[in-house]
């Protein structure tokens, strides 16, 4: 995990739409990077945080060099892509996340009865919301160079099967 003071951390937070993980981290004194594919979320988030950078980027091809980011976050996306566009993504994330690293994501849990159902019941050909087990999540996970540290289940305290399951991991050195 993160070792090192806040002025020398460099995050992204993939996804940012308008800024929120961004804004806190740059209130924190970590100099941050924001990317989405939403101009008006990034005008919008642009307007709010000054001290930040935002660029207007896909997550399967980021625009950064190799071993940039010490602290990667991917909060509420992962779950829009289904398993090949997810191995696309993480293998990107691994790619941009320094050896040591921290990666930050979180889990549509599909062993939560209440989020398989409502994830299965809107599920479809135009809109695509995948749900993953704790176990796949890990698996994949590790096999793009990531040890998960910790997690946090959100609404329930037994993340495997709360509703949603915050991954706290680190890229092998």
């Amino acid at each position: 995990m993160l070792r090192l003071s806040q002025e020398n951390i460099l995050a992204l937070d993939i996804g940012c739409s308008g800024g929120r993980y961004v804004e806190a981290l740059t209130r924190n004194g970590i100099r941050t990077y924001g990317i989405d594919t939403s101009f008006v979320a990034l005008k919008f988030a642009k307007t709010k945080i000054n001290e930040a950078f935002f660029i207007q980027a896909n997550v399967i091809h980021l625009p950064f060099k190799n071993e940039s980011f010490d602290l990667v976050l991917c909060i509420e996306l992962l779950h829009h892509f289904d398993d090949s566009f997810l191995e696309r993504i993480l293998e990107e994330i691994s790619r941009v996340t320094k050896p040591g690293g921290t990666f930050i994501c979180d889990l549509r849990n599909s062993l939560n009865p209440v989020v398989w159902y409502l994830y299965h019941k809107r599920d479809g050909k135009h809109f695509t919301l995948k749900t993953r087990t704790l176990f796949k999540m890990r698996k994949l996970l590790r096999e793009h160079g990531f040890v998960v540290l910790h997690k946090k289940g959100i609404f329930f305290s037994i993340p495997i099967l709360a509703p949603y399951v915050m991954l706290f991991c680190e890229k092998k050195k």
